[in-house]
């Protein structure tokens, strides 16, 4: 184990690995890409004539024209690359300025199909996308034609090796590749600081944008390869030249987008996980802290419970001060488990005193700390637990008060959708293990439910204890889920012998993290034997009957988790394993669906019907 903040650099890679992989499951990047492919047909033409067009101001039209010459001499002749290259700079060049500022309204658009895009993968609430995407892309126009003299410059000396073959092509293209390297990763740059949401830290930026770069220059590359395939693209549409070309066009700008929105993801996880941007961001939220009350917030609140639709709504409300033993968290996710939606509905209990700000998890800064708190600082990032339990102050708002003891550290490098996936689910699934590391060292655990929330932090929490894992699914989707958290066996339950398949894996398991006693009875107790203990954490519509003599002819031990009954030693023995598993980079985040403080009612709702992953609020 190492301490908090002191993650080694492997475990920080797999982390940082395991939340990009988590990221694209589920979640419709092909939709994304082609929406920022149908923008970038808009504006990509426009752009290359503003830039061309001022490059031609700096150097004259004739410098110009005569780099591009050689550029599209070093170009295959096929499809007509080259023909197009010239007609678009004697196009550009010979524009007057007011055309020139008219084609940056189409430029522009690309900036707003850009951020929709990058909006997807950030988690960052946005404002105005379309207006802060075609601003943004405005302030890439203004590098862009530096970044087009760059590529005009090293022209005349590629162009000329392309042409000329053997060795000296092989050099073209290293110098090439170079040259496309530099330019293209520091017009990504600029389009991850100017045109996507939020503000990623110069390190991230730099080693996501040059990153990213690489590969786009080596695509490109293949796109010139692509260029000299002696194929008619057009013949797939009935011989017409122009729409094979578009299509063609299309397809390689619709992959490029894949690439950039990927390599977009990685910087933004990157950005969470680098441990000096970590701490510049501690640092702001210190010198952000209020001294006093910090005036009026928006929170989501229920007075009588009942439906989403009925009783959830989004208010003002006064941002509290922390008592003694209580500090205030400025909440950056709010994370939403099914206890959330059914304390709502009123399934659990009755409304709620006044009001009821809901949600049990999450993540954030310490804001301000009360009378009597030494262990948390403003500042300070944490991940938290229990924040609706006997307080209204949940975190499906942008502030929330609570004791200091629900809250815990998160190291530095570690993302807050990591802390606000924990909460709940992980420290039930220290519960239902039995508290105890130790005790799981060579042992055989069986998994119900292996993809939900508790059931991938209990794979995840028995595999660094030393345990081997089998969990059951009810798909092959999700049964890939388990196998990332890191299952040694998956079975699907749905199909026939799960028992059978079982058996001849194992005689008997150690411990059963079980989501559905009543329908997984036959299963556990074909497996169960002396000293087995099934620990069950979730309730059915109808409670099962228990076959008392199967019980004990297995010797087994059947025990029921409900963590808010815990008793405190326990607790903070399950809390302590959580922590340290953390530390060692051994807990990954579950896929995540994001929502507005606003779309509240939506957010519970998607957790009501089933929702895979972890939906989350980001206030």
């Amino acid at each position: 184990m190492t301490a908090a903040g002191a993650i080694p650099r492997r475990a920080r890679a797999r982390a940082a690995a395991g939340e990009v992989r988590r990221t694209f499951p589920g979640s419709d990047v092909a939709l994304w890409a082609a929406g920022a492919t149908y923008f970038g047909i808009i504006g990509l033409v426009p752009l290359a004539l503003v830039s061309l067009w001022a490059v031609g101001h700096l150097l004259g039209a004739g410098a110009v024209l005569g780099a591009m010459e050689a550029a599209a001499g070093g170009l295959p002749a096929g499809h007509g690359t080259p023909e197009a290259l010239r007609t678009l700079t004697r196009t550009a060049v010979s524009m007057p300025w007011w055309r020139a500022l008219f084609v940056l309204f189409p430029a522009s658009l690309y900036g707003e199909g850009l951020r929709r895009a990058f909006l997807q993968l950030s988690g960052v609430p946005d404002r105005l996308t379309g207006w802060r995407g075609r601003a943004g892309l405005l302030g890439v126009a203004v590098v862009a034609p530096f970044l087009v003299l760059v590529v005009l410059a090293a022209a005349p000396l590629v162009g000329p090796m392309y042409a000329r073959g053997g060795w000296w092509l092989v050099l073209g293209v290293v110098i090439a590749f170079h040259v496309v390297w530099v330019t293209i990763s520091s017009a990504l740059v600029a389009l991850f600081r100017f045109v996507a949401p939020g503000r990623l830290g110069v390190r991230a930026l730099l080693v996501g944008g040059f990153g990213t770069g690489s590969v786009l220059a080596g695509f490109l590359q293949g796109f010139v390869l692509f260029l000299a395939i002696p194929v008619e693209w057009s013949a797939p549409f009935g011989g017409l030249p122009i729409i094979g070309a578009v299509s063609a066009l299309a397809l390689w700008l619709y992959l490029l987008h894949l690439l950039v929105l990927g390599g977009y993801r990685v910087t933004v996880v990157l950005d969470e996980m680098l441990p000096r941007r970590a701490a510049r961001r501690r640092r702001a939220g210190a010198e952000r802290a209020p001294a006093g009350n910090a005036g009026r917030m928006k929170a989501a609140v229920y007075r009588t419970t009942g439906p989403a639709t009925e009783v959830l709504a989004v208010e003002d409300l006064d941002v509290p001060e922390p008592g003694p033993g209580e500090v205030r968290v400025r909440i950056t996710r709010s994370a939403i488990n099914p206890t959330d939606w059914k304390t709502r509905a009123g399934l659990t209990g009755g409304d709620p005193e006044d009001f009821q700000v809901p949600h049990q998890d999450g993540a954030g800064v310490v804001d301000a700390v009360g009378p009597g708190v030494e262990d948390r600082e403003a500042g300070q990032p944490v991940w938290i637990f229990f924040a609706a339990f006997g307080n209204r102050y949940g975190t499906a708002a942008e502030y929330s008060v609570l004791p200091a003891e629900r809250t815990v550290p998160l190291p530095d490098g570690d993302s807050a959708d990591l802390g606000a996936c924990l909460g709940v689910p992980a420290v039930t699934a220290a519960q239902c293990l039995g508290g105890d590391p130790r005790a799981l060292d060579g042992a055989t655990v069986l998994v119900a439910g292996g993809a939900g929330a508790v059931g991938h932090y209990a794979i995840e929490l028995a595999k660094h204890a030393g345990a081997r894992v089998i969990a059951t699914v009810s798909s092959e989707e999700k049964g890939e889920l388990a196998r990332a958290a890191g299952a040694d066996v998956v079975v699907n339950y749905r199909e026939p012998g799960v028992v059978e398949r079982v058996r001849g894996i194992t005689e008997r398991v150690d411990r059963i993290v079980e989501v559905a006693l009543g329908a997984n009875l036959d299963l556990d107790l074909a497996v169960a034997g002396a000293r087995t203990e099934i620990a069950v954490y979730a309730n059915e519509p109808n409670d099962p009957v228990l076959p008392v003599r199967r019980f004990m002819t297995a010797n087994a031990t059947l025990r029921f988790v409900l963590l808010y009954g815990v008793r405190p030693d326990d607790l903070a023995a399950d809390l302590a394993w959580v922590r340290d598993a953390v530390a060692a980079g051994a807990l990954t985040p579950l896929s995540i669906t994001s929502f507005s403080l606003d779309d509240v009612v939506a957010a519970q709702e998607a957790v009501e019907n089933g929702a895979v992953g972890k939906v989350m609020l980001v206030p």
